[in-house]
């Protein structure tokens, strides 16, 4: 069975709910996993609609952080560059 982020949230709130007993100790790793796996899921729905072919990509590639490093540091220093201009 497949399930939607918001699904997987609407169970989050209800395990929140629940006052059993039954549940003492787990509700609160319950409620993160589902929430964890709501948010993963969203993510990737949200990825396949802007960028589909990142669905496979593989975001721990040696290449790809470099790749990224390298543009998170050029907008710090425009960043940075825009704060001491004004």
């Amino acid at each position: 069975m497949d399930y939607s982020a918001k699904d997987l949230l609407r169970t989050a709130r209800e395990v929140l709910s629940r006052s059993d007993t039954g549940l003492t100790g787990v509700w609160p790793r319950a409620t993160a996993h589902l929430c964890r796996q709501a948010l993963e899921l969203a993510l990737e729905e949200f990825w396949k609609k802007r960028m589909p072919g990142l669905v496979n990509a593989n975001f721990r590639h040696p290449d790809f952080r470099e790749i990224t490093m390298r543009r998170t540091r050029a907008k710090a220093r425009d960043y940075r560059g825009e704060l001491t201009l004004s």
